[in-house]
């Protein structure tokens, strides 16, 4: 596998940004932050009842294209780019690079491979409504010229996604749809045969990611679908998840299963954020990487599922592991390193010996 370090990601989210925002900006005469404040207002009090609904009001257009997607997109582009790190993709940038956006809207997902991979040789986008992918169609010829083959699909998204694997893609990508698919728990068991349908259909080494709000109706809609998944056995569970049968998570209510991830904020995006009043220094999320083989030594490994307990100058972190949720503990007198990692993170038991770190059976919940 090649070094899936890369010191320019940071510099092409900056430019993607910029460029989205100045793109967005020339769209009308009206002052854009004010556009995107609405449309915050919209998403947090309101909420339409799709991404069409945005797309019929030109200020929402313009608000989404200059500060959502590029802020989505990075987030994908992250998440790919960790799991690059963690060994469990294997797209290789060298060769050819094929992928499907399904519930494209404006191309959120083929911004964030692009992102990753700094190219895609063929996207099929897959949405029920045409108009925001026509928008993301046209800022992507703005941004990336070059963009060799780029297909926009207006149709049922089970159907339209069944003819896009007629080819074996690397990649799929589903960002922010469940949450509007899952209403019911019969949907949910439909969505986890159907995933399955999917992850079965990309090329041998592809991989299917899924990403949602790391909110906790979202996260345990996803948690449901990944427990259907395990039991069936049908596809290989590559992260967040470490080889639990069942999701620890997931047995009670209150808790869920999210991970963050640190970026070198876009100065654009961070104007907007002061702005707003937000905080985008780190970037949250829920999400499953699926793929048709395992991963060799994954279940060896242990996902940091909970922010840093600190009482009696020892640092505790709960782990996913293939045995459940177990405990890690290390004395501040000894060193930081545990109450320093990221939700999300993936750490080996090497790590845990070299930085004096203890792993109990103390398992227990936030």
């Amino acid at each position: 596998m090649p070094n899936m370090t890369d010191n320019q990601l940071p510099g092409r989210i900056n430019a993607l940004a910029e460029k989205a925002f100045h793109y967005a900006e020339k769209m009308h005469r009206s002052d854009i932050k004010g556009d995107i404040a609405d449309l915050w207002h919209v998403f947090t009090t309101d909420r339409a009842d799709s991404l069409k609904d945005y797309f019929r009001q030109a200020k929402y257009k313009r608000a989404y294209l200059g500060y959502y997607l590029p802020v989505y997109a990075a987030k994908i582009a992250l998440i790919l780019k960790r799991s690059q790190d963690e060994g469990l993709i294997e797209i290789d940038p060298s060769g050819e690079i094929s992928m499907v956006d399904i519930g494209a809207g404006p191309l959120t997902a083929t911004f964030g491979a692009m992102l990753a991979f700094q190219k895609i040789d063929h996207s099929t986008a897959i949405d029920r409504s045409e108009s925001p992918m026509r928008s993301g169609r046209e800022l992507i010829r703005e941004i990336y010229p070059d963009f060799k083959s780029l297909k926009l699909v207006s149709a049922n998204l089970f159907s339209a996604t069944r003819n896009a694997l007629h080819s074996s893609p690397n990649l799929a990508i589903m960002a922010h749809v469940l949450n509007e698919l899952a209403q019911r728990e019969s949907d949910i068991e439909r969505l986890a045969e159907w995933i399955a349908r999917v992850t079965s259909g990309l090329a041998p080494e592809g991989r299917f990611l899924i990403v949602e709000p790391a909110t906790r109706v979202a996260t345990r809609n996803l948690m449901k679908i990944r427990d259907l998944l395990k039991e069936s056995g049908d596809v290989e569970i590559l992260a967040p998840c470490t080889g639990a049968e069942l999701c620890p998570l997931l047995m009670e209510r209150g808790n869920w299963c999210h991970s963050e991830i640190p970026w070198a904020r876009p100065k654009i995006i961070a104007q907007l954020d002061a702005h707003l009043g937000l905080d985008h220094r780190s970037l949250q999320y829920s999400y499953l990487l699926l793929g048709r083989k395992p991963v060799e030594g994954l279940n060896e490994k242990l996902r940091v599922v909970s922010g840093p307990m600190l009482a009696n100058e020892i640092s505790r972190r709960y782990v996913c592991t293939k045995d459940g949720l177990l405990t890690i503990a290390q004395n501040q007198n000894v060193g930081k390193a545990a109450g320093q990692l990221l939700r999300g993170q993936l750490i080996d038991k090497k790590w845990l010996t070299t930085n004096h770190v203890r792993l109990t059976k103390e398992g227990s919940r936030e």
